[in-house]
Order: structure tokens, then C-alpha cells, then sequence
């Protein structure tokens, strides 16, 4: 095969394999579809088989038409066990809810007992070009396969770690008999680069396992109340109520370290640090004592982080800020592959002509 037809491939499987990272990472942090959604199942054939990957994109549930093909989380009845579903809208109305149907489908959804679709409860809807949707054959068989093993928040981390250890060892072999050819990335690039993908990859593993609650109460000298959306409410100094705040665990084969932590010194809980034991699960309570009058709006965090450091410097590091400690624990079992050029006495060598060639281009360009 001729180099151009190589790297048409290479530029190519770039492409798709940066839908499925983005994907994945968008669907991580907003917890729900972003940008494309796996088909399970053939109920919307022809038009969408098992294992297609369709691009979606964000709508106004308020603003769905009939004919439109919606991303949905059902409630009740015969979908009610799945998370997202892809469905064209058949009939209904914003105010008293849409009616909706897989194309393959006889009955419609709602008549298994599934509740009109709420505007809240859409997500996506079907990108269109023209009167054709996008989707791409195949693609989705890969997200499918990982579903399968959602059960473990550790397959992901022990896939990315996998390809991690085979590029170092694939270096390891070379023993610098490899030469780098022009025209392709550079070594000292690429090791970076991935460690960095692995990164974010795991990031995104473990903000989808997180919780991130707003408790907005008041506390009044002498009265007590209901806010609405509030579960605490207005409460009377002095007062001290419990409240549920999470259930952390349930899946995995290793423990993972689970830190509490809120700014509202009002609030304490029955467990602020504490590891997952597999297969069982811990609900977090929160106490809530009223002692100091004023309206208030607090952030509590339920982070849920993988074992890469001791749990007691994560919840010291989580007190401080999560997003500090998740971007910590996430970059430890990429550090190899991102200080690999340091390390690999070829590389180093590269890179310092590489940074000197820089220099000297730039030099150049500024002194006469």
C-alpha cells in the first residue's frame, strides 16, 4: 500500500477515534449523551441498527416536534431500566408530555406503561442532514462492550494502563535501533500525549461516579418553613435535622476511596472519608445544625477516587478542592508514560536537539 493511502488510514482512524474520546468524556462530566449516542438494540430498524453510533445534539425539550428522533430518560414501565433511550416522538405536547415509538416497534412506548416523556427528560436529539440522520456503522460496538463491564469501575483504568505499559515496553524492545522517520510524530510527543488522554480519560471515570449536591436552606431566628426544591428547608436555631446526601458503591473488585466534604461548617456526616468495600454499598447522611441565622447555598462533594494515593492525603487534598485532587489521583498512573521522555536516554537526547533547533529558528527570526 502506497504511504499516502497509509496515512488517509491513519488520518482517518484519528478522527474516529477522537469522536469516541470526546464522546465519552462529554458523557462522563454531564452524565448524560454528548455528542453521540450507542444503539443498543433494533428497535428504531432500518434506520438505526445494533452497534451504530448516532451524532446527536443538545435540544430544547420544550421546543420537540413530532417526527423528531429523541434522546429520552424514560420513567416507569417496560423501559424503565435503561438509562437512555433513542425513540422517534409519535404525538403529545410539551404541557402534558410526548408520546414516542421505535420505528420497529408495533405499540408505542407509553402503552407498556412507560409515562409521556417530559421536556426535562430529554437530552439529545438525532443530528439530520437533510431528511437523512447521521450515524456511523459500527462504531458503537466498542461502547457496548464497555457497558458490559460498567459493573467495574476499574476496567477502563486497567484497559488504559494495558496500552500504556505496551508502548513503554514496545520502546523498551527497540533498544534505539528504531529511527524516527520524517514526516511521523516524534516519540517524545506521542508518550506525553497519550499519558495525557489516559488522564482525562480517568478523570472523566471518576466525576461520573461522583455526586455534586446544592443544599439551599435558611435558618430563622424563630420560625420554621418548606423552600421549594430545598430538602432542608427553613430551619429554627437550634435545630438539628438529617438528611440523605449519596449511596456511594456497590460494583468494583477493588476499593475506592470516597471523601465527603462540604464549606458549610453547619453540615457534618456520618462518614467523610471511607473506602468501597465490593459488592456492598454506604449511604451517606448528612446533619445539618442550625446555628447561625442567614440564607445559605452550599456545594457538598461525594467524590468517588481511584487508590492512586493514601486516602488521607486525598480527603486532606479534597478538603482544599476537588477538582485539585481529581486532576492529582488522575495524573499518577499517567506520570510514566508523561515523563517517559525524561527518563529514556534516547529521547532525552531528541528532545534537547529538538528544543535547540526551536531556539535557533527563533533566534534567527528575531536577531538580523
Amino acid at each position: 500500500m502506497e504511504k499516502t493511502s497509509w496515512k488517509v488510514i491513519g488520518a482517518v482512524l484519528l478522527l474516529v477515534l477522537s469522536i469516541i474520546v470526546t464522546g465519552a468524556v462529554g458523557t462522563a462530566v454531564l452524565k448524560r449523551p454528548f455528542l453521540m449516542a450507542p444503539i443498543r438494540s433494533n428497535s428504531m430498524c432500518p434506520l438505526f441498527e445494533r452497534g451504530d453510533v448516532v451524532i446527536i445534539k443538545p435540544v430544547d425539550g420544550s421546543r420537540v416536534k413530532a417526527g423528531e428522533i429523541i434522546v429520552f430518560h424514560p420513567r416507569e414501565g417496560g423501559l424503565a431500566g435503561q438509562n437512555w433511550v433513542l425513540h422517534r416522538v409519535t404525538g403529545g405536547n410539551p404541557a402534558d408530555g410526548f408520546i414516542t415509538r421505535g420505528d420497529a416497534n408495533e405499540h408505542t412506548d407509553q402503552s407498556t406503561g412507560t409515562l409521556p416523556v417530559q421536556p426535562g427528560d430529554i437530552a439529545a436529539a438525532a443530528v439530520t442532514l437533510g431528511e437523512h440522520q447521521l450515524r456511523i456503522r459500527l462504531l458503537g460496538y466498542p461502547s457496548l462492550w464497555v457497558e458490559q463491564y460498567n459493573d467495574s469501575p476499574y476496567a477502563l483504568p486497567l484497559c488504559l494502563g494495558a496500552v500504556g505499559l505496551l508502548l513503554i515496553i514496545t520502546e523498551l524492545k527497540d533498544g534505539g535501533k528504531r529511527r524516527r522517520k520524517s514526516g511521523t510524530t516524534p516519540a517524545y510527543v506521542v508518550y506525553p500525549a497519550a499519558g495525557m488522554t489516559i488522564c482525562i480519560l480517568l478523570a472523566a471515570t471518576q466525576i461520573a461516579a461522583s455526586s455534586f449536591l446544592t443544599f439551599q436552606y435558611e435558618v430563622s431566628p424563630s420560625s420554621r418553613g418548606v423552600l421549594m426544591g430545598s430538602p432542608v428547608g427553613i430551619m429554627q436555631q437550634g435545630d438539628v435535622i438529617e438528611r440523605d446526601v449519596a449511596t456511594v458503591g456497590g460494583s468494583g473488585f477493588l476499593p475506592m476511596i470516597v471523601s465527603v466534604t462540604t464549606a458549610d461548617t453547619q453540615f457534618t456526616f456520618n462518614k467523610s472519608l471511607f473506602l468501597t468495600n465490593p459488592g456492598s454499598k454506604e449511604k451517606v447522611v448528612a446533619t445539618v445544625e442550625a446555628k447561625q441565622a442567614g440564607k445559605y447555598k452550599s456545594m457538598v462533594y461525594v467524590g468517588v477516587f481511584l487508590p492512586t494515593l493514601p486516602p488521607a492525603l486525598v480527603h486532606n487534598l479534597a478538603r482544599v478542592n476537588y477538582w485539585l485532587t481529581l486532576g492529582a489521583v488522575s495524573l499518577v498512573p499517567a506520570l510514566p508514560l508523561v515523563l517517559w521522555p525524561v527518563i529514556d536516554r534516547r529521547l532525552r537526547r531528541q528532545m534537547r536537539r529538538a528544543v535547540r533547533r526551536r531556539v535557533l529558528r527563533v533566534t534567527q527570526k528575531v536577531l538580523p
